[in-house]
């Protein structure tokens, strides 16, 4: 079996969220209960450090019935089960690296009640949204510059140019030759957007599809100054872990952390603790 996560982009108040406010919403007692439109929910979660955020649920739904079928002998027998009982029988599961802004879920149908979830236990506005992945409406949207991040390998792709032409000497830095990787992120704060940056902008989109960049993340506001972002990869980003569930179908909690950790490039101990 496998089990599928897809990434989004988590909103506090307009903007990404803040270590102080982020260490508070994933702050969940052990067994923590939590109901939402008749679904009880059994929340636990985890600090991984101070940019991996863990939350785990089992929950099931209100309804209930007076009787139940005994599939081993076909028959018609009482529920066991109180009313007040409710089963437990399926899984959630939720990690924020705060870094990227990237919120992964098992279940995106299940955003409300995770909004609904970290709202309480702050006060800000919590919202869960999509990527851009469209340049052009991207451009259109937004109205300030916040950041401009990407990553690039030094390969075949863009060893004669593009991406390391940004350097002062395009073959050497510091007078070692180009690096392995070159990361480059830039803070802006808020800046008008100009038709320079557009053109630039493009320029770094077609690195981007063109394998001279690995990442490549545009922050921007929009008019009503909330934050937008243009991240490519985890816009259409579905993370496949290859686990086994036991015979109730749930997964291991700590192996899903651990695997979900390991495929995101983490290399904290702690999730194999």
């Amino acid at each position: 079996m496998a089990l599928y996560l897809t990434c989004h982009q988590l909103i506090f108040d307009k903007n990404s969220p803040k270590l102080e406010n982020v260490r508070v919403a994933f702050n969940f007692s052990e067994n923590e209960s939590f109901i939402y439109k008749s679904n009880n929910y059994i929340i636990n979660s985890k600090a991984i450090d101070e940019n991996y955020f863990w939350i785990t649920s089992k929950y099931g739904s209100d309804n209930w019935g007076e009787e139940v079928i005994d599939k081993k002998s076909n028959t018609i027998k009482p529920n066991p089960r109180g009313v007040d009982e409710p089963e437990l029988n399926k899984q959630l599961f939720v990690l924020f690296d705060l870094a990227s802004n990237e919120l992964y879920l098992s279940d995106f149908n299940k955003k409300n009640i995770i909004q609904e979830l970290l709202k309480s236990k702050i006060t800000n506005n919590v919202e869960i949204k999509n990527f851009y992945k469209d340049p052009d409406e991207f451009i259109k949207k937004i109205r300030d510059i916040k950041s401009i991040a990407f990553l690039a390998r030094n390969n075949l792709f863009n060893v004669t140019g593009g991406v390391f032409d940004i350097l002062r000497d395009p073959k050497t830095i510091y007078g070692l030759g180009l690096p392995e990787k070159l990361y480059v992120k830039a803070d802006f704060s808020k800046v008008a957007k100009t038709e320079d940056f557009i053109n630039q902008f493009k320029k770094m989109v077609e690195w981007k599809s063109s394998c001279q960049a690995d990442k490549f993340v545009c922050v921007g506001y929009d008019d009503n100054k909330i934050e937008q972002i243009f991240n490519p990869d985890s816009f259409t980003s579905k993370i496949k872990l290859e686990l086994e569930a036991d015979k109730n179908g749930f997964y291991d909690p700590n192996s899903v952390m651990a695997l979900l950790l390991e495929k995101l490039g983490s290399n904290n101990d702690e999730a194999q603790s």
